[in-house]
């Protein structure tokens, strides 16, 4: 039975369709990192520290923990990394949201949730000295190089005193590949895997450390450059009600309708700062997901008018895979946060800015109305679509031909659902440093024209230009046009010029053995296998 009124009616129902209590570590259930479950001796105090999966929903580190002693979860406030340069009080929020409501669902378990605001092995050397004897339940974490250290820290501590430390995956990132061979199918075969229910009342331990309030992000120090209009409120509830509403209507015309700023905050599921700061597992959203596309296909052969097509959440499926395919890479070359892909490209871009240049795109000063409308949307609510996201970057990179470490702090802070591992290799993939994949140049006015044809987003987010016609503001960057005395750039490049310019440098290093040699490494560690690798393919359009 599920504990929690924050849990949907949809997910209720893909508990009770399981075959077997998800209770029970089978063959089909995800196991602890070390394989089978650990009973411990019930005087041992079994800590849950909470960090990427602030939820009670299938979280096998909770659910084990609940049938080994008495539980005492924990938060640890990590200055360091919240202080880093790609967190931002975006983040800091969002979490702090999400932890008030796990607090109040503990606490309905009988559980507190003990929060301290020091450095992890301090804290976990205070916990063992209050009680004598502790276990530490966790889940896998794919992070940046400050947690991956922190977690490397917290390992050879417990190993130095003699303590269980017990790691579980929650999506379908997979530790200790070589390849990619096979990869999809272990994605599946997670996805598929029992979901473990919130677990009943358990027994909690006499608190022998006070733990803190909640800091603010002001009192913490973090970032705080930006001012977020509309938010997403942090939670578990609230990741199952956009997953809700996004099944039943949201999702009609997904495929179509997410490319575009204008519809895409409604029809998009909204869903990626939950499961990126783990509100919500993958393999729920998957299994909800896949269980609405049979319905769908049941009624009237999946042709309703009223709700979407079974099309589209395919479409959807399709991208909750590349979430883990992206993030695989991180967990299986940590170094491609500082390096290229392609290490043969490293230096193709300087790594000192032209500060004009940068601050410009920052600002959304371009002189290129939509890219800069784009610009202005995300910084005042820390979210925009995919394609728009891949835009500005294109534009960083070919346009003004910056470096894509250059830009990977600011878009970090500004982007509410940052996760590391999507982050970096889908800034290298739209900067063209992988060496597998094609390069992805954007032409700011056609993204315009196709997406905004009206140019409604764009007087909304550059009102230097509302006055102006459709046929004016589409054309501001181009030649077709003599700009009016408005306040507002000119174009800060020309586009043609910037672009030619770009691939003649990329044609010119990929004459080198080295780039060609490390396209291929990157290939056989990285490249999909869902595709023959040396099959060509063709340039999209944009």
């Amino acid at each position: 039975m599920v504990g929690s009124r924050s849990i949907s009616a949809r997910s209720k129902r893909l508990l009770l369709v399981q075959k077997t209590p998800a209770s029970d570590l089978g063959a089909n259930s995800i196991p602890p990192h070390r394989g089978a479950f650990i009973l411990v001796v019930s005087h041992t105090i079994q800590i849950v520290w909470f960090k990427r999966d602030l939820r009670t929903l299938d979280h096998a580190a909770l659910s084990n923990a609940c049938k080994s002693g008495p539980v005492l979860p924990l938060f640890l406030v990590e200055r360091r990394m919240l202080r880093a340069p790609d967190c931002s009080s975006l983040h800091w929020n969002f979490i702090s949201e999400a932890l008030n409501e796990l607090r109040d669902s503990l606490r309905k378990m009988g559980l507190p949730l003990l929060v301290l605001n020091e450095d992890v092995v301090s804290a976990f050397t205070h916990l063992l000295s209050a009680y004598g004897k502790i276990v530490i339940h966790c889940h896998e974490e794919t992070g940046n190089a400050i947690s991956f250290e922190r977690d490397r820290c917290v390992r050879n501590w417990t190993r130095e005193q003699g303590i269980e430390l017990i790691e579980y995956p929650q999506n379908g990132v997979i530790r200790g590949l070589r390849n990619r061979d096979g990869w999809s199918r272990k994605w599946n075969e997670r996805m598929n895997a029992q979901i473990i229910p919130i677990p009943k009342s358990t027994k909690a331990p006499d608190l022998r450390i006070t733990g803190v309030s909640l800091p603010s992000s002001t009192d913490l120090e973090i970032n705080q450059e930006f001012g977020y209009e509309n938010k997403l409120f942090g939670g578990e509830k609230a990741a199952h009600e956009l997953l809700d509403s996004f099944l039943e209507t949201r999702s009609k015309g997904y495929e179509k309708l997410m490319s575009s700023p204008i519809s895409a905050p409604h029809h998009c599921s909204r869903l990626s700062p939950y499961l990126a700061w783990g509100c919500i597992s993958s393999k729920v959203v998957v299994q909800a997901t896949r269980a609405r596309v049979a319905e769908l296909k049941a009624e009237k052969g999946g042709l309703s008018s009223e709700g979407p097509r079974p099309r589209s959440l395919t479409s959807f499926l399709s991208r909750m895979h590349w979430r883990c395919h992206f993030t695989q890479k991180l967990e299986m070359e940590p170094q491609i946060e500082f390096s290229c892909f392609n290490r043969s490209l490293d230096n193709l871009r300087s790594r000192t800015p032209n500060a004009n240049l940068l601050e410009a795109w920052r600002s959304g000063q371009t002189g290129y109305p939509f890219v800069d409308a784009c610009m202005r949307y995300l910084r005042a609510h820390g979210w925009i679509n995919f394609r728009m996201r891949a835009m500005l970057v294109s534009f960083a990179a070919y346009d003004l031909w910056l470096d894509w470490r250059l830009i990977k702090d600011f878009l970090a802070q500004t982007f509410i659902d940052y996760e590391p591992g999507i982050h970096i290799s889908q800034l290298q993939m739209q900067s063209g440093t992988t060496g597998i994949n094609t390069l992805r140049i954007y032409n700011p006015v056609k993204q315009g024209m196709d997406h905004d044809p009206k140019a409604t987003f764009i007087r909304q987010w550059v009102p230097e230009v509302a006055r102006l016609s459709i046929s004016e503001i589409h054309d501001w960057g181009t030649d077709n046009f003599l700009r009016p005395t408005v306040d507002y750039p000119h174009p800060i490049v020309d586009h043609a010029e910037a672009v030619r310019l770009a691939r003649q440098r990329f044609r010119e290093i990929r004459t080198n053995a080295n780039y060609k040699s490390d396209s291929e490494k990157v290939r056989q560690l990285h490249g999909s296998r869902k595709r023959a690798t040396n099959r060509p393919r063709k340039p999209a359009r944009r």
